[in-house]
């Protein structure tokens, strides 16, 4: 039986978070058998969060004749408050920067962004994010994750402007084309949503939400793509819908190594207060892990996109693979424009790495002073098929099937930051060195 349960290094996270994100209680009672891993699973879950460098639940005091245990719960908080100066490139990603434009530091975007992950202490998040140069943006977001006494709702608001003078316009053999122009608003808009989230559990979690957005371009813009928006239109206007839901049963948020995840969306853009669009989706992601040792793991991630009710297609909505973190391996360097698409990531990965780095001497933030890091060597095969958009046929690699594969090299900071570093091979013929990353919060 579970006694007490004892916290400490919480400073700024409350108590009733850490209880809130534990599938344990006082009086729960426990087979022996399964014990030491409901303890490691609970120091999963309390990592999952994205609030600690490290927790560990233990059992280091047993009562009446060792049929009771009290549990010590000890976390580290990371950093929360992160002020980071903004200074990105304007393109997709750093291999369309290096190889496209030879390096151009015009393509420069500077500025500020602020995020705070535990502003209150509960958990909740709040963004901030001012830029200029190529382009400008002015984003605010907000997340309380725990609206009602249960801890079940929570609330999500956003808002975004954007302005830019150069911008991608158009696709041609299958990569962007970009607008060079002194003009200040080739590209324009406003945009806000909010949605609330249900999660009664540890595991599932609904949102529903609505949003509205404004956007426009220049009369160059609209001449060199007549397709960009609908009927040859400079203006943009739509509210939409949407429903989605998230069960995740992996043992780790990042490079989970047993257990799969399963992601929903269903949208509906355009409600019929403007003729500008009018159509839905429906997309769903299947992850799923598979442990040949303590250090091996095969994992499965497919995601597939369906669209209903397409009648009224624009340019600037027919975005499929090759934007974020939605791309083939190996075609990095290509956008595939469409509406249906599936994707699929296979791979086995090797963990050949794992420390904690002790930086007290040389930080003075207590906070970071410990960072655990964690490092993979993985091989990969990508598979990708995409419908062709209804705007044109400038490109080739749209309805037929894409394949990539290579090795890479994983690290994982503090369990949040992740880069990775490819060596992919296309059906092309073409090979390269490739990065990505991603941020966890």
């Amino acid at each position: 039986m579970i006694g007490e349960i004892k916290m400490v290094g919480n400073q700024k996270t409350r108590k009733f978070v850490l209880n809130r994100e534990m599938d344990i209680r006082p009086g729960d009672t426990i087979a022996l058998a399964s014990f030491q891993q409901t303890l490691l699973r609970n120091s999963n879950l309390l990592l999952n969060t994205g609030l600690f460098v490290s927790a560990s639940v233990t059992a280091p005091e047993w009562k009446n004749g060792d049929r009771e245990a009290d549990i010590l719960v000890e976390v580290n908080e990371t950093w929360y408050f992160f002020p980071i100066p903004v200074l990105k490139l304007a393109d997709r990603n750093f291999n369309v920067w290096w190889e496209e434009f030879d390096r151009d530091f015009s393509r420069i975007i500077w500025g500020i962004r602020l995020h705070h992950y535990n502003l209150t202490g509960v958990r909740d998040y709040l963004k901030f994010v001012s830029q200029f140069g190529f382009s400008q943006k002015y984003q605010l977001r907000y997340r309380y994750p725990y609206l009602n006494r249960a801890k079940t709702l929570g609330l999500e608001i956003e808002a975004n402007y954007n302005r830019s003078r150069n911008g991608s316009y158009n696709t041609r053999d299958d990569q962007l084309e970009f607008l060079i122009s002194e003009a200040r608003d080739n590209f324009k808009s406003f945009s806000g949503r909010t949605s609330v989230g249900y999660r009664k559990g540890l595991y599932t979690t609904h949102q529903v939400g609505a949003g509205f957005i404004s956007s426009s371009i220049s009369d160059t813009v609209r001449q060199l793509n007549p397709n960009y928006y609908i009927n040859n239109r400079s203006l943009q206007r739509y509210f939409s819908l949407h429903y989605s839901f998230k069960h995740d049963r992996r043992d780790r948020r990042d490079q989970a190594t047993k257990g799969y995840a399963i992601e929903g969306l269903v949208t509906q853009v355009g409600l019929g207060v403007y003729d500008d669009l009018n159509y839905g989706y429906g997309q769903l992601t299947i992850k799923k892990y598979f442990p040949v040792n303590k250090k091996i793991t095969a994992r499965v991630a497919t995601t597939g996109r369906l669209y209903f009710n397409k009648n009224k297609i624009a340019y600037n909505h027919s975005s499929a693979l090759g934007y974020g973190r939605t791309y083939v391996r190996g075609y990095e360097l290509y956008v595939i424009d469409g509406t249906d698409f599936v994707l699929s990531h296979q791979g086995m990965t090797w963990q050949f790495y794992r420390n904690v780095w002790d930086f007290g001497k040389i930080l003075p933030i207590k906070k970071t002073d410990v960072i655990p890091i964690r490092a993979f060597l993985s091989a990969n095969v990508d598979v990708g098929y995409v419908k062709k958009p209804q705007y044109g046929d400038r490109n080739t690699l749209d309805e037929q099937w894409l394949v990539g594969y290579g090795p890479a090299i994983e690290i994982l900071i503090a369990e949040t930051y992740l880069f990775g570093f490819d060596y992919s091979f296309n059906r092309l013929g073409e090979s390269g060195v490739f990065l990505h990353t991603k941020f966890n919060f």
